[in-house]
């Protein structure tokens, strides 16, 4: 179960409960946090990913979201958030079920 559900609308259902097992992502030797492998993310994962917004006066600003990846190609992920597809470098996503970056920005990475 991947904790999501894709409505009539086409749309992702995020399933509240869900939790992150915070000690799946430890290192079991330094008991560091393990950073995310972009490559190993694939289709059907619920990932965070984000993207620019300009505006007319030619600001920009970033807009953060959780999208379904239906497509893989090479770095770029095709993922899907409500009726849209949206390509994204995979170094620009990150898995729903991962820490949230402040943890790795709080405690340590691992280095082993």
């Amino acid at each position: 179960m991947h904790g999501y559900a894709i409505n009539s609308y086409g749309m992702v259902n995020l399933n509240m409960d869900m939790s992150i097992d915070l000690d799946k992502w430890k290192c079991s030797i330094c008991n560091g946090f393990i950073v995310v492998d972009p490559s190993k993310i694939q289709r059907e994962d619920l990932v965070q990913f984000v993207y620019r917004r300009i505006n007319n006066n030619d600001s920009f600003y970033f807009i953060y979201k959780v999208g379904l990846v239906v497509d893989r190609k090479e770095k770029f992920l095709i993922i899907k958030y409500k009726t849209r597809l949206y390509k994204v470098i995979d170094s620009n996503t990150y898995p729903i079920s991962a820490p949230a970056l402040i943890v790795y920005n709080m405690f340590w990475i691992c280095g082993c």
